[in-house]
């Protein structure tokens, strides 16, 4: 293996690419070492041999129906510097910009929790359809890039759709796996609270609540 190579693969992800090494050995029953089915085992190479490659980025789409007009959903998603005082992911926002909340160059600052915080820029205005903003600081979230869209459009059966769209890519590879999954469920769950706040006009519902909602309606 050239320098370079093994340089690659340095640290915990050679470490890991010696266990799938290893791993391909096979008892004469067809079980793979570690006592894991061949399945399960296949499912971890891929994984592994993700994170040996590098990072290149992930996306994660979620796309919901809403009983409102499009107009209306668009006047709960564009509310930008505020979107702390609706939304329950949020502990707080507000606006960077004087004078300005939303359209394109608009900043604002989220606090996501007691550790973490985001300062975000939007890129792409399309008034009353979509927006995009990119994460251009952070604190404690091992990033290294993030973008956001935001789109409401209809359905071909006339509904409105409101769609979240996150791309991002960590600062170690090795985060990659395990936060896209996490970060799937925390599009859904923002996206959620979205469509309930618009839907009800209630502000500020915890997640638990807003799927124990939809799920007895």
């Amino acid at each position: 293996m050239s320098p370079s190579k093994k340089n690659r693969l340095s640290g915990v992800r050679w470490l890991w690419f010696l266990r799938w090494r290893d791993a391909r050995a096979t008892t004469s029953r067809g079980q793979l070492w570690y006592g894991r089915p061949a399945r399960t085992i296949s499912i971890i190479t891929i994984l592994i041999l993700g994170l040996v490659g590098g990072s290149a980025g992930a996306a994660e789409d979620v796309v919901l129906r809403t009983s409102v007009t499009p107009e209306e959903a668009w006047a709960a998603l564009a509310r930008y510097n505020d979107v702390g005082s609706f939304h329950s992911g949020l502990v707080s926002s507000h606006g960077l910009t004087p004078d300005q909340d939303g359209g394109l160059g608009g900043e604002r600052f989220c606090q996501v929790d007691e550790n973490i915080s985001l300062k975000q820029r939007i890129t792409e205005w399309n008034e009353g359809q979509s927006y995009s903003y990119e994460v251009y600081e952070w604190e404690n979230i091992p990033l290294k890039e993030m973008t956001v869209t935001y789109r409401v459009q209809k359905s071909e059966s006339g509904e409105t759709q409101i769609s979240q769209v996150m791309d991002f890519q960590m600062s170690n590879p090795m985060f990659e796996a395990i936060a896209q999954g996490k970060l799937k469920e925390g599009v859904s769950d923002s996206l959620l609270i979205f469509r309930h706040y618009i839907e009800t006009g209630q502000s500020r519902v915890p997640i638990d609540e807003v799927k124990e909602f939809y799920a007895s309606s």
